[in-house]
């Protein structure tokens, strides 16, 4: 029982790189959008200025006006990790004054045009947020979008249950892991140990909820709930899933050694979907063990169904045309 939970993890590592795959695609969308309407916006302003000020047949030079913006950029102060570099150049502050330097370079001095050059600037800068608000979104719905197809994936590998009963089972299963999720970071902002202690609980509480719910979808009247739901099973179970869960923060924390802090957040991600994926199945594949389920079996029986729903469908068709042509 204990070593339920290895097995299925070491079974599912395979499909790691599908959710990374997904993350990647939504993430480059997102990339190429922030980086488009940035500079979309950013013509856009000198275009305005260029009313404000009345030159409007001038020929931007963006190679320099672009150098002067790399030179702000640099300019940042990175010792303190790339996180908080990048957060001192989403500051509305910073990226007023730099336009407006950049602004300055092109057109000289604007202090007779200031606040509408200000509010010009204003309206840049909310477009830049705009679509870097866009890009965070395209990337959670890739984070998203890559737990459901792996739920999917990991599901059918170790359970081969139907289709429907698949998606069904696998939104309800990331409802209930973001409302852990939330729940946890919420108490730990008002307590520190209290978001890990909630997080311990959701653990076990999460691993009690699988089996009911395996019990439910699967177990009614082929087992009791009162087998399953033995303290020293349910205790096996949680132990598997502790060790998996300890193999994930492993595998994060050479991630997170071996490669700057963004790289292993972003590889980090998936796998924290996988193991997150496998805790959860943890009690369905325990219910399905208990009703004498098997994989193969399944399939045999499933394939059987199929064939007899399509030869009813035919005979009905059969059935249909002759008494169709008794009528005529």
């Amino acid at each position: 029982m204990y070593t339920r939970s290895l097995k299925d993890y070491l079974k599912s590592l395979k499909f790691y790189f599908t959710p990374l795959g997904v993350m990647s695609i939504f993430c480059l969308i997102g990339f190429v959008v922030f980086i488009k309407g940035t500079t979309t916006a950013i013509s856009d302003l000198f275009s305005d200025v260029g009313k404000i000020v009345g030159e409007t047949s001038i020929q931007f030079k963006w190679g320099e006006i672009w150098q002067t913006i790399w030179g702000a950029i640099k300019a940042v102060d990175w010792s303190g990790g790339i996180i908080a570099g990048i957060k001192s150049m989403l500051n509305k502050d910073w990226l007023t004054s730099t336009l407006y330097a950049a602004l300055g370079d092109v057109f000289g001095d604007l202090k007779d045009v200031v606040d509408q050059v200000m509010s010009a600037i204003s309206i840049c800068v909310g477009k830049i947020a705009t679509y870097f608000v866009t890009a965070l979104v395209l990337n959670l719905v890739g984070i998203v979008v890559g737990y459901i197809i792996l739920s999917f994936l990991v599901r059918r590998e170790l359970t081969q249950i139907t289709i429907g009963k698949l998606l069904l089972l696998s939104f309800i299963d990331l409802g209930v892991v973001a409302s852990t999720f939330i729940i946890a970071n919420l108490m730990g902002k008002l307590w520190g140990p209290l978001g890990f202690i909630f997080f311990l609980i959701g653990i076990v509480g999460g691993e009690v909820f699988s089996v009911l719910e395996a019990f439910w979808f699967f177990g009614r009247g082929k087992v009791t709930l009162k087998e399953l739901i033995k303290p020293k099973n349910v205790g096996f179970l949680l132990l598997g899933d502790l060790t998996v869960i300890a193999i994930g923060i492993v595998l994060f924390v050479i991630l997170f050694f071996v490669v700057n802090p963004i790289i292993a957040i972003y590889l980090g991600v998936p796998l924290v979907e996988l193991t997150t994926i496998v805790i959860g199945l943890t009690g369905e594949t325990y219910v399905l063990e208990a009703i004498g389920y098997d994989k193969d079996e399944w399939k045999k029986e499933h394939k059987k169904l199929k064939k007899a729903k399509k030869a009813s469908k035919k005979a009905e068709k059969i059935e249909k045309k002759a008494l169709k042509h008794k009528e005529a």
